[in-house]
C-alpha cells in the first residue's frame, strides 16, 4: 500500500514553495532595477550636462573642448581622450545617443574609476562626445546611508511578505481542512436511511461533485437493493406453494410402504424440501418490512446440530474424512429455532460438501459453535472458499446481522474455521 499524504500538508509545501520563489525572484529584480537605478541616474547626469554644452555651443560655436573635474566634452571624436583618459576610448564607436559604461580592470592605474561616455549630434551635425568619471574612492559612508536604508527597506518587505503569505496560507489550509473534515464527517455518517437529510454546504465545486458522486452511488445502491429485496419477497412466495406441495406430497410418500431401493432416494428429496421450505421462510423473514423478530423456542443445541451433522452424512460417503463433535453437555438455550438452523445448516453443509479427505471437527460451548474443517488433499484454502461460500454465506451473513449474532470466518491452509457467536 503506497504512503498517502496529506492534502493539507501539500498545499503548505506548495504556497510555501511558490512563496519562497517568489521572494526569491523578487529580491533579485529589486537588485537588478536597483543597481540599473544607479546606472540611469549616472547617465542622466551625462545627458543633462550634454544639453547643457549644447545650449551654450549653440551660443558660442567656438567654444570648444572642456572639462570639469568629473566631466569631459569632446567635438567630432575622442582622440583627444588620450591626454586624460588614456587609451581606454581611441577605439570607441558609439552611435548617436548612445551610452558606453567602463570600468577599468585591477591591473590599471585608475580602478577605482567609473566611467560613462556618451555621443550626441549637435545642431550644426558636429558629434559631442561626453565622458564623466566617477572615483569610488570620494564616496563616505555617509553616502551609503540611503542605499543601507533602501537595502533594508528591501529585506524588510521580503520578511513581511512572507508572514503574510505563511499566515494567509495558514488561513486557506485550515478552512480547507475544515471543509475536508466536514466532508469526511458527512460522508462516514452517510447512509440510505439519510440520504434525503440536507447535507453541509462545502462552497468550492469540486467538493460538492464528490459529494454528488458519493450520493448518487449510495441511491443506485439504494435502488438495487430494493429490487433485490422485491425480487427475494416475490419469488420467495412464488416458492412458498411448489415447496409446500413437495412437503405434502413428500409426507404421503413417507406412510406408503415403498421398495427399499425408493428409500435413499426420498430421504434425499424430503432434506431438499426440507432446505427450500427453510431458505425460502429465511428469506420471507429477511424482508419482512415490519422486521418482527422470529419465533423463540427453547432449543437443544446438542439435538439440533446432531440431526444436522447426521443429515449431512450423505456428502461424505465414501470418503476418507473423520467428523468429531465437542459438547459441553446438554446445552438448552432460547434462540430464533429457524435462523438457527438456517446458518447451523450452511455452515456444516459447506464443511461437509468441501471436503473430500481429511476431518471436521464441530465444537459447541455456552456462547458459541465453531466449525472447523480440514481437507488434507489440497494445499490451497482458497478453493473451499470460491465454491462454498456463495449464496449461502451471504444470506447466513445477513440473517446473523439481523439478530445481531457474529459470524467470523478464517481461511487457514488447507480449510476453514467458523465461529457463529450469540449474544448472551
Amino acid at each position: 500500500m503506497s504512503k498517502q499524504v496529506s492534502l493539507n500538508r501539500s498545499l503548505t509545501v506548495y504556497f510555501m514553495l511558490i512563496a519562497l520563489l517568489t521572494v526569491g525572484i523578487y529580491t533579485e529584480l529589486l537588485i537588478r532595477f536597483f543597481d540599473r537605478g544607479i546606472d540611469t541616474a549616472a547617465k542622466y547626469a551625462v545627458v543633462l550636462n550634454a544639453r547643457k554644452y549644447a545650449q551654450e555651443y549653440e551660443r558660442n560655436p567656438k567654444l570648444g573642448d572642456t572639462s570639469s573635474f568629473v566631466t569631459s566634452f569632446y567635438l567630432d571624436n575622442l582622440d583627444r581622450s588620450i591626454d586624460r583618459y588614456g587609451d581606454f576610448f581611441i577605439h570607441l564607436k558609439l552611435k548617436p545617443n548612445e551610452y558606453a559604461v567602463f570600468e577599468p580592470p585591477e591591473s590599471t592605474e585608475k580602478p577605482d574609476y567609473y566611467y560613462v561616455v556618451y555621443r550626441m549630434i549637435l545642431h550644426d551635425g558636429r558629434s559631442l562626445y561626453v565622458v564623466s568619471n566617477f572615483n569610488s574612492k570620494l564616496t563616505q559612508p555617509e553616502d551609503y546611508a540611503d542605499l543601507l536604508k533602501s537595502e533594508y527597506l528591501m529585506v524588510y518587505i521580503a520578511i513581511g511578505y512572507l508572514i503574510i503569505a505563511m499566515i494567509a496560507l495558514g488561513l486557506y489550509s485550515r478552512h480547507i481542512g475544515s471543509l475536508i473534515s466536514t466532508l469526511s464527517s458527512w460522508v462516514q455518517g452517510l447512509t440510505i436511511r439519510n440520504l434525503d437529510h440536507p447535507r453541509p454546504r462545502l462552497r468550492y465545486k469540486e467538493f460538492e461533485q464528490i459529494a454528488d458522486s458519493l450520493e448518487n452511488t449510495l441511491y443506485q445502491n439504494q435502488s438495487l437493493m430494493e429490487r433485490e429485496k422485491r425480487f427475494l419477497s416475490h419469488a420467495s412466495h412464488e416458492l412458498r406453494t411448489p415447496i409446500a406441495i413437495i412437503r405434502s406430497n413428500m409426507e404421503y410418500l413417507q406412510r406408503l410402504s415403498l421398495p427399499e431401493s425408493t428409500v435413499m432416494p426420498l430421504e434425499r428429496l424430503d432434506r431438499a424440501s426440507m432446505n427450500m421450505q427453510l431458505t425460502t421462510e429465511t428469506l420471507l423473514w429477511i424482508n419482512r418490512k415490519n422486521g418482527s423478530a422470529p419465533k423463540i423456542e427453547r432449543v437443544n443445541l446438542k439435538s439440533v446440530i446432531t440431526e444436522l451433522m447426521v443429515d449431512m452424512s450423505y456428502l461424505i460417503q465414501g470418503e476418507d474424512v473423520s467428523v468429531e463433535f465437542k459438547c459441553d453437555g446438554e446445552l438448552e438455550m432460547d434462540l430464533p429455532v429457524v435462523p438457527l438452523t438456517i446458518v447451523l445448516n450452511n455452515l456444516l453443509r459447506n464443511a461437509y460438501q468441501y471436503t473430500t479427505e481429511g476431518w471436521i471437527l464441530c465444537h459447541l460451548d455456552d456462547h458459541s459453535v465453531t466449525i472447523h474443517n480440514c481437507d488434507t488433499s489440497i494445499q490451497n484454502g482458497q478453493e473451499s472458499i470460491s465454491f462454498g461460500f456463495g449464496f449461502g454465506l451471504e444470506l447466513t451473513k445477513q440473517v446473523c446481522d439481523k439478530l445481531e449474532w457474529t459470524l467470523d470466518i478464517k481461511q487457514e491452509s488447507a480449510g476453514i474455521v467458523a465461529r457463529l457467536i450469540w449474544p448472551e
